[in-house]
């Protein structure tokens, strides 16, 4: 409140003066209060913001499925790592920090591969997909892509490094290429094998009718029959390559893997001599499985001849069973592999061990290690073929001076199991007839000789060297009991083809194919397979003898 001036009455100047002053004091420390609010909410919102910040990081860093570290530019020490790091890498945090990689042995004596890192991050200032390999706590070697950042923090140059772990998707590509290498050879090995069985299917069926037409006291005979000796051992070469490349599986049954390498244990012992150790480890509750008892039996003796070989001073070979399950996990590493209840069989042995570069090629044809003569390079292909009919899965694992071990997987079958003693066997005189037979073949040498093969045995017969021929003579003799016709064939028509075409012209005509092409199944569609029923599981391999073809002939003719 004014005072008023008592000479005067009216208001004294110096306090008009004075309150107004006081007024825009006033106002100025509001004005100030404000300011001073408005700068605690931002500091709070600062603060805020910084735990924010501080628990993003914590989130991005910590929690990230990538591996993320922290480290000093000038001397490589760790400041920081985050959890996918220490679980991939197999040290603990404490560990890690105040450490260098070197002191960690992560590059595994490699200073190139760091110094080259380091050099690239200096001189742009940032890493960007970078493939490299490290070593990991337990000395297994891993693959990563790494990304790095120059990062200035108070004056001090660090660099943050993420990686991602790709040994996984690498061995996954492998694994494709592989299988994809594989059966590029296996469709080549086939289609060798088919042109090679027309060549010895030929030279064997000669030598057979020229034995046949000399007397036993001829001295033709001996030379002959070394001739044909030698034309059986190119017989079960053949075999080998298409054991590589086949898909039949004709000589499948229930079989017990543990009871078939229990009653193998005299003769895999021959097969390694004294100087090797034999152990067993048979699981007596496996099960049964869907496989041909007598690869079975030659892939065991071939994997333990080749442990043999590698144990040239002694060692260990040992054979185990056990029930197991492949898991996705398993199926994602190895993708030719379905999910679901298998059989393993492992054979392990304590010798050379392989390299990496050789694991990578050991089932192909003709490859090998050992000295020239002594290994033909196909035996192991022909243990990869039988798996793979088998609907298996085999995986080497070996190091250098360590040893190998290979893991083989049948699928669980839930059949039940047929012992010897449950199956009859019987032995019959070579067969013969008075039916009438077209033959048709584009071999015109092997038509020929299976036309003389037969009419040996009694039958009438007809040929014909190619499909469209064959159906002139079928609409033209309605008196032919049976059409034996090879799969591949050049021309626009396929055995399988012609078969469907001879059942429409004659739907009570008995059908026989043959083939020395192990995967003919590839010409069958599956409405043909549908309509041609068991005649296209039942084809004739060549090269045959004269008592395999007189016995099918006969057989598929009483059906």
């Amino acid at each position: 409140m004014t005072t008023p001036n008592p000479k005067s009455g009216h208001p004294d100047p110096d306090e008009r003066t004075n309150e107004t002053a006081m007024t825009d004091l006033a106002a100025e420390n509001a004005e100030l209060r404000k300011l001073l609010d408005d700068a605690n909410r931002q500091l709070e919102g600062c603060r805020l913001e910084q735990k924010y910040i501080e628990k993003l990081y914590g989130a991005a860093f910590y929690s990230s499925a990538q591996l993320a570290s922290i480290s000093e530019l000038s001397t490589g020490r760790f400041l920081d790592v985050n959890d996918a790091w220490v679980k991939t890498r197999g040290f603990t945090r404490e560990e890690a920090v105040g450490k260098t990689a070197e002191e960690l042995n992560i590059w595994g004596g490699d200073r190139e591969s760091r110094r080259k890192i380091l050099e690239d991050i200096t001189q742009y200032g940032q890493l960007r997909d970078y493939e490299t390999q490290s070593v990991m706590r337990d000395g297994a070697i891993r693959d990563f892509i790494l990304n790095a950042e120059i990062l200035k923090v108070h004056d001090q140059e660090l660099i943050f490094f993420s990686g991602i772990d790709i040994t996984d998707r690498k061995e996954i590509e492998r694994n494709l290429q592989r299988n994809q290498k594989l059966d590029a050879v296996g469709q080549l090995s086939g289609g060798i094998a088919h042109d090679f069985n027309n060549l010895l299917g030929i030279i064997l069926g000669n030598l057979e009718l020229m034995a046949e037409s000399v007397t036993p006291d001829d001295k033709l005979l001996p030379l002959l029959s070394s001739a044909i000796h030698g034309a059986e051992r190119g017989v079960k070469i053949t075999r080998k390559l298409l054991s590589f490349s086949s898909k039949h599986t004709a000589g499948n049954e229930i079989t017990n893997v543990t009871e078939l390498i229990d009653s193998m244990k005299e003769l895999i012992a021959k097969s390694v001599t004294a100087t090797i150790t034999v152990q067993t480890d048979l699981a007596d509750d496996v099960w049964n499985v869907n496989i041909d008892p007598g690869d079975f039996e030659d892939a065991i003796i071939n994997l333990s001849i080749n442990a043999y070989d590698a144990m040239p001073d002694g060692g260990t070979l040992t054979i185990r069973t056990r029930n197991t399950v492949l898991d996705a996990e398993y199926v994602k590493i190895h993708p030719s592999v379905t999910t679901g209840e298998y059989v393993e069989v492992k054979v392990s042995d304590t010798g050379s061990g392989l390299s990496k570069t050789i694991q990578e090629r050991i089932f192909e044809p003709f490859f090998t290690t050992k000295e020239r003569g002594r290994g033909t390079g196909l035996g192991l292909s022909m243990v990869f073929g039988f798996i793979k009919r088998s609907n298996g899965h085999i995986q080497v694992n070996s190091k250098l001076g360590k040893g190998t071990c290979f893991s083989i997987y049948f699928p669980r079958s839930h059949a039940d199991l047929k012992h010897p003693q449950d199956i009859e066997k019987t032995t019959q005189p070579l067969p013969v007839g008075t039916e009438t037979i077209l033959i048709v073949d584009d071999e015109v040498s092997l038509a020929n000789l299976a036309c003389q093969r037969l009419e040996n045995l009694g039958y009438t017969t007809h040929v014909a060297y190619d499909a469209s021929r064959a159906l002139d003579i079928l609409k033209n003799n309605p008196e032919i009991d049976l059409l034996f016709s090879d799969i591949v064939m050049a021309g626009s028509m396929n055995g399988f083809q012609l078969a469907l075409q001879a059942r429409d012209l004659r739907p009570d005509l008995k059908i026989l194919l043959t083939s020395g092409y192990s995967r003919a199944d590839e010409f069958l569609t599956t409405e043909a397979k549908l309509e041609l029923g068991n005649i296209s599981d039942n084809i004739l391999g060549k090269p045959y003898s004269n008592g395999k073809l007189a016995t099918a002939i006969r057989q598929t003719l009483m059906d």
